[in-house]
């Protein structure tokens, strides 16, 4: 959940910051409108196909892909002084962005019972929190690589390890799987 919250907070606070990015980037606004737009785009193309591919080849396998390729777009994104390479960066953001968000929501409703997510999505939302731009728009980008790469040798250790799967909730219990099976 720490990578959904971490991807939802990215989407909202870059469009706090996109003023500060044009201006500092010395671009157009009609080139810093596709700084939002190609995260959108890439995310809504990838979400159903990743959703699918993840009944195939596995959600944890495709989650670890989405966090690596987000990661890799998030680092385009700390490091450039050019629009097409801060394109190619939110590009991949939103190919990774698009493949946590689906995972995270499938693997949510995987876990969860269908009486207790609202009250376990509130909880995660309320986390997300919100923050106030500044005028420097690069320390966004630094704190969400310093997020991901502290994070990312635990979630691939765990993986390596098998002790990072999905065992859906409604099956730890035979009262809860009956209920459940029948609807």
């Amino acid at each position: 959940m720490q990578a959904f919250i971490s991807v939802t907070s990215l989407i909202t606070y870059i469009f706090e910051y996109l003023q500060a990015i044009v201006i500092d980037l010395g671009i157009t606004s009609t080139q810093g409108f596709w700084i939002g737009t190609s995260y959108l785009l890439a995310n809504a193309a990838t979400m159903p196909m990743i959703a699918a591919v993840s009944d195939v080849f596995g959600r944890t396998l495709l989650l670890m892909a989405s966090l690596i390729v987000f990661s890799t777009g998030t680092i385009m994104c700390c490091i450039t002084r050019e629009i097409g390479v801060m394109l190619a960066g939110r590009s991949l953001q939103g190919i990774g962005g698009g493949g946590i968000i689906v995972l995270a929501l499938v693997i949510f409703t995987d876990i969860v019972p269908l009486r207790f997510r609202p009250k376990w999505y509130g909880m995660v939302y309320v986390s997300a929190g919100s923050d106030d731009p500044a005028s420097e728009w690069h320390p966004l980008f630094f704190w969400n690589t310093m997020v991901q790469i502290t994070d990312m040798p635990c979630r691939l250790g765990a993986w390596a390890l098998g002790t990072c799967t999905v065992s859906p909730f409604r099956y730890h219990t035979p009262a809860i799987a009956a209920r459940l099976d029948g609807c």
